[in-house]
């Protein structure tokens, strides 16, 4: 049990962002979420000529929502200043 719980904190511990703050993370969830609709709607339209279209427009969403959260991020952790 000791072992497992050990574990479990080096593997989520690095994904857990003790410092995010609502101002990085709200944008960047809002972002996801957007995209995982958009995803949804061009799944179920696929074979037609809307679902080519919502594909378009999904794949362009999710890249500027990827580069958006990589660059906001970066901005952000850059005014945090680090501990060690």
């Amino acid at each position: 049990m000791q072992a497992r719980i050990q574990t479990d904190k080096l593997i989520l511990r690095p994904f857990e962002p003790s410092d995010a703050k609502a101002v990085f993370a709200q944008p960047v969830a809002y972002g996801d979420f957007i995209t995982a609709i958009l995803a949804l709607l061009a799944l179920a339209t696929l074979g037609t000529r809307t679902g080519t279209a919502l594909t378009w427009v999904f794949n362009i969403f999710g890249t500027a929502d990827l580069l958006f959260a990589f660059t906001w991020e970066a901005a952000y952790h850059s005014q945090i200043p680090q501990a060690c």
